[in-house]
């Protein structure tokens, strides 16, 4: 029995837990997911879009990508969460294209004293 605890303890160390939210209605067509977890945020994202996608092939539509956003620290630092905003549309939808991700911001900040 102690070694099955163990090993499951470990397992979930590991892995890192995650929750979810699940599917949040945020508009027409549109939902949010948020997960918290004590993993990189590129999982967060990553779980968060499969969920979604899953989501909207229940009922025949397809995914498009609206916006994520992350907040809190990841492994040792506390949980991490992520949101991400999607709708489902179908394939058919004129906003059903290709995502156009765009180049993330450079910005530079300095600090005199």
């Amino acid at each position: 029995m102690r070694v099955v605890i163990g090993t499951a303890l470990c397992l979930a160390v590991i892995t890192g837990c995650a929750t979810s939210s699940g599917p949040v209605p945020f508009g027409k067509d549109t939902y949010m997911i948020s997960i918290s977890e004590n993993v990189s945020g590129a999982k967060g994202v990553s779980r968060a879009a499969k969920e979604a996608n899953t989501h909207c092939a229940s009922m025949g539509k397809e995914f498009i990508f609206r916006t994520t956003t992350q907040s809190g620290g990841g492994p040792g630092f506390g949980t991490l969460h992520t949101n991400l905003v999607y709708s489902c549309v179908f394939k058919d939808d004129p906003e059903y294209t290709r995502p156009n991700m765009g180049n993330l911001p450079n910005t530079n900040i300095n600090i005199n004293r």
